[in-house]
């Protein structure tokens, strides 16, 4: 009742007590036990016959006898029954020919002696050709005698065909795979009659099964052959799998040592890499692996020792389902670069003793310049200057061309002097690095008519060596010199001072400022040498150089120089000349 709430059920003892009620209630359908307190149930048939009654009549015989049910089928309660019977068929035929799937039944020679509608899409052929045929007519030629084997087997052993896979020849001359499930029937004797079952068209999904089988082995091969590190972990951080070259790299002998094994276990993974991972971010950087934490800590077994570079990508892996993302775990990619490394350590070190060879040579050329060649030149000017003293009645003529001479030889004099200055500032022995980038500034200032503001902090109290200071001097003369030739700048403001663990120059201007990607760009076609040249010395002392600027916005650069003494003092000093 609950079920179907719009039905409603009499119940009466007695046929006398229902037959009262008969017109009132009407009922659709009656259900009466044979035997009844004051009569039968035949006996209501015959009163309901009488009274020209046409509703369906099901009546229970438990209690009853052979005899008694004839006599019920006489009274037309059979018509029922087949009716209940039509429609259950009925409704068998509406679920069997609306099913995707092909329902069949053949006897136990193979033969079909019933199909659905289906099977006439499946397999192309009309109902009443499918009909007589065995089922292995439609198994595929090269094909046909294996599968037809095979099934017959499990006819002859009377036993449910599950999962079996075929190919059948379609009446167009295509093929189709499909997948069978059947089940045995048998007569009362247990002999059997034959197969139920269905088939199932698979071939889309075996053909995206195929594809997704060729496309892991091709991803296999890649993983396994790739000369790159490889590891997989799961959503837990642990590792799932690692190809032979991530393994070479961490010297681990077998695979299966090291499954299981969490990510963020690792000593040398930094504490940065596991924060950005836990947000979900892809990583890369580089870092030194040293195998003696590995072996303090027992995390496993390797045959490596000591400390390699790697150069590592963690990215998370995604997998969509319902369009919507889930966290699928880690892929690590990883390349032993200690080779790159020391490379790299030697190309320093050449550049730096490159750098400190010609700084060797410029204080050579420029000790040459001011002490031999100044010099002469001071002294050629005194002769010169003193060549007419004793010659009263020399010619105006003549006194003028010694006088141009004389001009002339003091421009070289100071030429030279500036050459001399420019290759090694000899302030910097004599007064050190703040008085002279100071000075600098001063005549930057006079000669240019563009104002600086400069500061320093701490720089006087520690004690950096010539190359260092040399490169940080000239630093400032090449942005100067830059601001002159390009920034149409009237204010410059410089900052150079001690924050541990560096040392930080700041130069900004308030010029016409540049698109800086496209400024460096040109500057490396034509070779034009000044923010290169910067980068360059920048590289040498280990340090770090950001450029900032903008059309009409002025430009900023920032230097930061790694430094090693943590006593810095908090000496000041400052300029702003105009």
């Amino acid at each position: 009742i609950n079920v179907f709430p719009d039905i409603s059920i009499y119940h009466f003892q007695r046929g006398g007590a229902f037959l009262e009620k008969f017109n009132v209630i009407d009922p659709d359908i009656i259900i009466t036990e044979c035997i009844l307190p004051d009569m039968d149930g035949v006996e209501l048939l015959g009163i309901l016959d009488e009274k020209g009654s046409d509703i369906p009549v099901i009546m229970i015989t438990g209690g009853g006898n052979k005899k008694v049910a004839i006599k019920a089928m006489k009274q037309e309660a059979w018509d029922y029954l087949k009716e209940s019977l039509r429609k259950s068929e009925n409704r068998f035929r509406d679920l069997a020919d609306g099913i995707s799937d092909w329902i069949w039944e053949i006897d136990a020679q193979g033969g079909y002696t019933y199909s659905n509608s289906r099977g006439e899409k499946v397999s192309g052929y009309p109902l009443d050709e499918i009909i007589g045929k065995k089922f292995y007519d439609f198994f595929s030629e090269e094909r046909r005698v294996v599968l037809k084997n095979r099934f017959l087997q499990a006819m002859q052993a009377k036993k449910p065909v599950l999962d079996f896979e075929n190919r059948i020849d379609q009446k167009n001359g295509n093929s189709l795979i499909l997948e069978t499930n059947a089940v045995p029937f048998f007569d009362k004797a247990g002999n059997l009659l034959g197969y139920r079952g269905l088939h199932r068209n698979i071939s889309k999904r075996v053909q995206m099964e195929t594809a997704l089988r060729e496309s892991e082995e091709k991803f296999r091969k890649i993983f396994e052959e790739s000369p790159i590190g490889i590891a997989l972990f799961n959503p837990k951080c642990q590792l799932v799998d690692a190809n032979r070259s991530c393994l070479n790299i961490f010297g681990i002998a077998n695979l299966a040592d090291v499954i299981g094994l969490r990510l963020f276990d690792n000593p040398n993974v930094p504490d940065r890499v596991k924060t950005q991972l836990i947000r979900g971010e892809t990583v890369n950087y580089e870092t030194p692996y040293n195998f003696e934490k590995i072996k303090k800590q027992d995390l496993y077994k390797t045959k490596k020792s000591g400390t390699i570079f790697l150069e590592v990508n963690v990215s998370t892996r995604w997998l969509s389902l319902n369009k919507k993302n889930s966290f699928n775990g880690y892929l690590v990619q990883l390349q032993d670069i200690s080779k790159r490394k020391k490379a790299e350590k030697r190309i320093k070190k050449l550049s730096r003793q490159l750098v400190k060879t010609q700084e060797m040579e410029r204080q050579r050329l420029a000790f040459n310049l001011h002490d031999n060649m100044a010099q002469d030149l001071s002294t050629l000017k005194i002769s010169i200057d003193t060549l007419l003293m004793d010659q009263p009645d020399a010619s105006v003529k003549t006194r003028e061309t010694v006088s141009k001479l004389s001009q002339m030889t003091n421009r070289i004099i100071m030429n030279v002097r500036e050459m001399a200055y420019d290759l090694r500032p000899v302030d910097l022995d004599r007064l050190g690095l703040v008085k002279t980038v100071i000075r600098c500034c001063e005549e930057f200032s006079e000669e240019h008519n563009i104002e600086v503001d400069f500061f320093s902090g701490g720089m006087d109290e520690i004690k950096l060596d010539f190359n260092t200071e040399i490169i940080l001097f000239r630093l400032i003369r090449e942005a100067l010199n830059n601001i002159k030739k390009h920034a149409q700048a009237t204010r410059v403001v410089i900052r150079l001072v001690v924050s541990f663990p560096d040392i930080i120059l700041r130069i900004e201007d308030n010029g016409i400022g540049f698109n800086v990607i496209n400024r460096i760009d040109s500057a490396f076609n034509e070779k034009r040498m000044g923010l290169l040249s910067m980068k360059e010395r920048v590289a040498h002392l280990n340090g770090k150089m950001s450029l900032k600027s903008r059309p009409m916005g002025g430009t900023k650069i920032v230097i930061e120089i790694p430094f090693e003494e943590e006593n810095i003092g908090q000496k000041e000093n400052s300029l702003n000349y105009r």
